[in-house]
C-alpha cells in the first residue's frame, strides 16, 4: 500500500493533526530563520522617556527631586543603563552627552512604563533662582544619555528636556 493509499483511509480527525502539525512545523522553522537572519525589529523593545516634572513645587533650600517615565512600546524587555547632566542658565544649551552611563540598569518590562525619581539638587535652590526660573529669566534643562539592551542588541537613548513654568512641566528641546 503506497502513501496515496494509506492517507486515503486515514479518519479525518488524524489527517487535522497531521496537517496542523506540518503548519506548526513550518512556522517554527520560518520563524527560527527569521530571527536566525537578525529580523528581530518588531520584538525589540524601543525606549523612550516620557511624563518628566518636579516630584514636588520648587521650595528654597528644599531637595530638588525629578519624577519620570521610561516607557517601552516594544515586544521585549530592555535594560536602561543611563546618566544626566542638567543646566541651569539663561538660555538652552546643546547637551553635553559625555557622561559614562553607569551599569546596573533600569528594567523596563515590554508595554509599560518604569517610574524613576532623580534627586537634582539634594540641599535645593535659593529663592531667588526660583524667582528667575518662574519669569523665564533662567532655565532648567535636562540631558540624558545611555543605552538600552534587548535581545543582546544596544541601542543609543538620548533626551533632552526644560521646565516650562507656566504649564508646570517639561517640554522636549527642539534640535
Amino acid at each position: 500500500m503506497n502513501l496515496f493509499q494509506r492517507w486515503k483511509r486515514t479518519t479525518i480527525a488524524n489527517q487535522l493533526v497531521v496537517i496542523t502539525s506540518a503548519v506548526v512545523a513550518l512556522v517554527a522553522i520560518f520563524q527560527y530563520f527569521l530571527n536566525k537572519s537578525g529580523i528581530v525589529i518588531a520584538n525589540r523593545a524601543y525606549i523612550s522617556i516620557d511624563k518628566m516634572k518636579f516630584l514636588n513645587p520648587l521650595e528654597p533650600n528644599k531637595p530638588v527631586i525629578l519624577h519620570f517615565e521610561l516607557v517601552n512600546d516594544g515586544n521585549s524587555s530592555a535594560e536602561v543603563n543611563s546618566a544626566g547632566t542638567w543646566y541651569f542658565d539663561t538660555s538652552l544649551r546643546q547637551c553635553d552627552y559625555s557622561a559614562k552611563p553607569t551599569s546596573g540598569g533600569t528594567i523596563v518590562a515590554p508595554k509599560s512604563p518604569r517610574f524613576k525619581l532623580v534627586t537634582i539638587f539634594q540641599e535645593g535652590l535659593s529663592q531667588s533662582d526660583i524667582d528667575a526660573i518662574q519669569q523665564g529669566r533662567k532655565v532648567f534643562q535636562v540631558c540624558i544619555k545611555g543605552t538600552y539592551t534587548t535581545l543582546n542588541e544596544s541601542y543609543p537613548l538620548e533626551h533632552c528636556s526644560y521646565y516650562f513654568p507656566e504649564l508646570n512641566t517639561f517640554m522636549e528641546c527642539k534640535k
